[in-house]
């Protein structure tokens, strides 16, 4: 088969060729995205769009090397598919017997181009493998959503991965109860009176209010101003 003579159905499986390149390549852009993203949530870093970077060289590399590695025509493939078109393996033989010259192998081509007129090369129909098409939605979606977590980790609305780790296999607080009790004589005023305060950390500030005919001397443990906030409780 020449080159020339079928140049018309070539294009249109290169088409359909660089169109399945085209969603591998997706794939494998969108997933060097999410892994990409990933590392850089997890690490906490503000540079996600390095990301978008590392998707582009991933589809632009993957793109010609599924294209010419994989799925570039062949003569073999392009007469197959054209047999399919009601050619009867004419074109599969034509291409077995090109370099025959034999009489047989002369009227055989003969007969293939004779039939060849009668089909058109728009009558093949460009196949696209459903599962492709999925995959690719599925890792543009999962990684589209993996950088926009990066993204609000480095403006710092969510926490990183490293915090989220952290959270996950650090100890838990130790923390105390703190309680302030009322005497006969008078009452306590705050938000909270009972309140469980992490080491460290200050506790609600309260205040000792003496009842009418009483006066405020001191708290139990010898602090005498009646507003008191405890602070760094240990």
């Amino acid at each position: 088969m020449s080159d020339t003579f079928l140049k018309e159905y070539y294009s249109r499986l290169a088409k359909e060729s660089l169109l399945k390149s085209l969603l591998y390549g997706l794939i494998v852009g969108f997933s060097a995205l999410f892994l990409t993203a990933t590392g850089i949530w997890i690490a906490g870093a503000k540079q996600f769009w390095i990301s978008f970077i590392v998707f582009a060289a991933a589809f632009g590399g993957a793109v010609p090397i599924f294209y010419f590695k994989k799925f570039k025509p062949t003569a073999e493939q392009i007469a197959f598919r054209m047999d399919r078109l009601g050619l009867e393996e004419r074109m599969i033989t034509m291409n077995e017997l090109k370099n025959d010259n034999s009489y047989i192998a002369r009227r055989q081509r003969e007969d293939a181009q004779e039939k060849m007129r009668t089909v058109r090369a728009t009558q093949l129909k460009l196949v696209v493998p459903k599962l492709p098409i999925a995959l690719s939605i599925a890792a543009a979606i999962v990684g589209g959503g993996m950088c926009a977590v990066a993204a609000l980790s480095g403006q710092g609305v969510i926490n990183s991965g490293a915090e989220i780790i952290d959270d996950i296999f650090s100890e838990p607080p130790i923390e105390y109860e703190v309680e302030y009790l009322e005497s006969e004589g008078g009452m306590v005023e705050g938000e909270e009176l009972f309140q469980l305060v992490k080491e460290g950390d200050d506790a609600l500030p309260v205040l000792a209010v003496p009842l009418e005919n009483y006066m405020f001397v001191g708290w139990s443990d010898g602090f005498s101003d009646p507003y008191r906030e405890d602070l760094n409780v240990q």
